[in-house]
């Protein structure tokens, strides 16, 4: 799949125009093996190739035929993976459940006016699992498990300085690592056909290591200088729970 688009800003100093690109591909293969009493095995293969292009065309406002060379670069980052699998499921009537692993490769490269200036590789462990319940009719609970990783994108690594804002300066970081993330849900769910009440509850948990945020330093002069970097974690934890109920006619009458 291919996505361009294109950023235009203008202020009072200067103009700024950002064409965007992606192109992404992910072909996958998978064979579901029976191994009998409800058990099943299947292994899997996925590979991605993903592309980010930045073109940056930046001068002063006033003449917008002239472009600055060293605010205007042209930058590409291209994230390659690989990612075998194994998955082991079982179904039954009231209960199914399923654990995996992948292990996946990483290659991060970019490039700087077709010159390359960054080329990395990365190694993962991702585990899942998945397990539901069904109690009793309209009584179901699920869990699930899963992990994944985030690479960088072109602009959160794209070593040129904006200095758009002379106050807010923002660059990004070639040596960002990719976002290894795990992520834990609950929830529960009981509806009640009788009196047509239902419940349900749901937790959702993440944990990132590597996060990707912004260094900040405040100069002696106010203005601020913001760089791309990786935490070393992020937390992050939702509760969200509903009842309902119809409630019945109040047996009211207006007359007019």
């Amino acid at each position: 799949a291919y996505f361009p688009v294109t950023q235009q800003e203008i202020n009072d100093r200067q103009y700024r125009f950002n064409d965007l690109a992606k192109t992404t591909t992910s072909p996958s293969l998978s064979v579901v093996r029976s191994l009998g009493n409800s058990y099943y095995l299947q292994p899997s293969l996925e590979a991605g190739y993903d592309r980010e292009s930045v073109h940056r065309r930046q001068g002063p406002l006033d003449y917008t035929d002239i472009v600055i060379d060293s605010l205007s670069p042209h930058y590409g980052r291209n994230a390659l993976s690989i990612s075998p699998g194994l998955e082991l499921k079982r179904t039954l009537k009231k209960m199914q459940w399923h654990i995996g692993l992948q292990w996946e490769a990483i290659e991060l490269s970019s490039f700087l006016s077709n010159k390359e200036v960054a080329r990395n590789s990365y190694h993962y462990w991702l585990p899942s699992a998945w397990w539901q319940k069904d109690f009793a009719t309209g009584r179901r609970l699920i869990v699930r498990y899963s992990t994944e990783v985030n690479a960088p994108g072109a602009l959160q690594m794209l070593p040129v300085t904006d200095y758009s804002n002379p106050l807010f300066r923002v660059a990004g970081n070639t040596a960002l690592n990719p976002e290894y993330v795990h992520n834990l849900n609950l929830h529960y769910n009981r509806f009640d056909q009788f009196n047509m009440s239902s419940f349900f509850i749901m937790m959702n948990g993440s944990y990132t290591s590597d996060k990707i945020g912004w260094s900040r330093t405040i100069q002696p002069d106010l203005s601020q200088d913001l760089l791309a970097v990786n935490t070393d974690y992020a937390l992050q934890a939702v509760l969200s729970t509903q009842y309902s109920r119809p409630v019945r006619k109040l047996g009211l009458q207006v007359t007019e």
